[in-house]
């Protein structure tokens, strides 16, 4: 009983902790269910949700509150590809690139504004791909929001080979007029003649 009590204490702060620690979460994704067993509080509507926009080099994924609502902890993963580095300045970094690099989360306790926005980058191959991004966002400990899921398919262009202007091919400097010896005969009179008349 004692050692049960232990474990069920040790997996509540693991999990409670690894949104509201001030360096991010370790994990790569979690459930709505974890989320709600460890962490103190419930999932409840604090106006947040996922967006997005496509860009040339994949999509513009906006965590995003129409309040002016700040907030503290987040993580946002998805199925598929992965996310383009947060810049150092943004207030977040990935969970692992190595581990998960389609996965992101705060990198520090300063309160977040809204909106964040992130670049999903897609596998590099021409295919046509259903993404779901999904994200969960925590004020502190008793204040967080499981966000809907965001699901799209997207496609990747494909680029189509143009066909190259073939260069017109020049005679040779070397290569011969081709006559018929008949024509050649007739010329080598004329030649004669005009030579032996001085015309």
């Amino acid at each position: 009983m004692h050692l049960g009590f232990e474990i069920a204490f040790l997996a509540t702060s693991f999990f409670g902790s690894c949104l509201s620690r001030s360096t991010g979460s370790p994990l790569c994704n979690i459930t709505l269910t974890q989320m709600t067993t460890f962490m103190t509080g419930s999932n409840r509507s604090l106006n947040f949700g996922l967006a997005k926009q496509e860009i040339s080099n994949g999509i513009q994924v906006t965590v995003g509150n129409p309040n002016p609502a700040t907030y503290k902890g987040l993580l946002l993963w998805t199925n598929i590809g992965s996310f383009a580095a947060p810049p150092t300045d943004s207030g977040f970094r990935y969970v692992n690139f190595t581990k998960c690099p389609a996965s992101v989360t705060h990198a520090n306790a300063v309160l977040k504004t809204n909106p964040a926005n992130f670049v999903w980058i897609p596998p590099p191959t021409t295919s046509n791909y259903t993404v779901e991004f999904r994200a969960v966002v925590v004020y502190n400990r008793t204040n967080w929001q499981f966000l809907d899921p965001l699901v799209t398919n997207f496609t990747i262009p494909t680029v189509v080979n143009q066909p190259q202007p073939q260069p017109t091919p020049t005679p040779s400097p070397s290569a011969g007029i081709s006559i018929s010896p008949s024509y050649a005969k007739m010329l080598m009179c004329i030649l004669f003649v005009v030579a032996i008349n001085g015309i």
